[in-house]
């Protein structure tokens, strides 16, 4: 079918994609996803096959830019919006995966006072962060940290993650977000006790937990030697043998958990840095520039791209994604959506 720009404006309106310009984790992560799902129906035409990935779409935009037979300069935002896109898809789902990965491993978790508390947002007005997991035991609250990887990591001396000592997984220093992390849990902690009228001390140990897919195993070097770290597939013990010189009663732990569900409920949505217009508009009209292109030359004419021109395209975005040193990051203030200089 042979769209207009405001045929395919009016697709992605409809389906409440990108309608915003502000959004929490969750909530960005479905975009995305829905985002996807439309840009591969509408390029094949089909709404019940298999959904394309948006890179793969670029290559069928690109097909028709080699024959020259499309408006170069829409093509190309087209195809650079889409591979943008596709890069956050993959970043997005990735630590949405390693979450999950270390969420299941929470049932082998002996001992029966342990509660755990996921995608916690604080803020005392001025500062602010968000909390993969909080876990609440009798004898304390440990903050999880938690880190996708399928490579060998060094924490740097300057307390920097690294993939494979080479590609930098966070600009900022990871003892001075756990610190923040700790400070206003604690903080906002203190304040709670002092209205429960809870006359013991808050303690809070924090640790960083890497989520390797399964069979995956990996070295981390630990050049800063200031943070706990540990796997997901030991986490549980950890857990169970967390041990402090506090301990808080069963009325208090009842009180503690009423404290960080009430946390749970706030969400903060964060803005993005991308017009979202812009990323479906730019579509629409490297779509319909590639259409003209088949009603012109014919599709038997326009050249689809072969495995080798595929290979060196993705190759070539790969290669600038490292000399980067990291990836594209369409959220102000270095924050991907909270998670990741929060």
């Amino acid at each position: 079918m042979n769209y207009t720009v405001e045929d395919i404006i009016s697709i992605f309106e409809k389906r409440g994609i990108f309608t915003r310009s502000d959004y929490t984790f969750e909530e960005y992560v479905n975009q995305l996803n829905k985002y996807q799902e439309t840009v591969s129906e509408i390029i094949t035409g089909n709404p019940d096959g298999n959904i394309k990935r948006l890179n793969e779409v670029a290559d069928i935009l690109g097909s028709s830019q080699i024959e020259g037979g499309t408006d170069n300069t829409f093509t190309s935002n087209g195809i650079e919006t889409l591979n943008f896109l596709n890069t956050e898809i993959a970043i997005a789902f990735a630590g949405k995966c390693g979450e999950e990965r270390v969420a299941d491993t929470y049932q082998y978790v002996k001992r029966d006072d342990a509660s755990f508390y996921r995608n916690i947002y604080l803020s005392d007005g001025f500062n602010e962060t968000e909390i993969d997991t909080i876990v609440l035991t009798r004898n304390g609250f440990i903050i999880l940290e938690i880190k996708n990887a399928k490579e060998d990591v060094t924490i740097t001396k300057d307390g920097r993650l690294l993939m494979s000592n080479s590609i930098c997984k966070h600009e900022v220093n990871i003892g001075e977000k756990m610190d923040k992390k700790r400070y206003l849990l604690s903080k906002i902690l203190t304040d709670e006790f002092h209205r429960l009228g809870i006359n013991k001390r808050v303690i809070v140990d924090s640790m960083i937990v890497f989520s390797t897919p399964s069979g995956v195993r990996i070295q981390v070097h630990d050049e800063y030697k200031k943070e706990n770290y540990g796997f997901r597939g030991t986490l549980y013990r950890r857990i169970d043998n967390f041990q402090s010189t506090t301990n808080y009663t069963y009325k208090e732990l009842k009180s503690l958990n009423n404290v960080l569900e009430n946390m749970t409920s706030i969400k903060k949505r964060f803005s993005i840095r991308f017009d979202p217009m812009s990323v479906k508009m730019s579509f629409a009209e490297a779509y319909v520039a590639y259409s003209k292109a088949l009603s012109n030359t014919g599709i038997d004419k326009v050249k689809k791209l072969t495995f080798l021109d595929c290979f060196i395209r993705n190759m070539k975005n790969l290669i600038n994604l490292k000399l980067a040193g990291t990836i594209f990051n369409p959220f102000n203030n270095n924050c991907r959506v909270g998670k990741e200089t929060l």
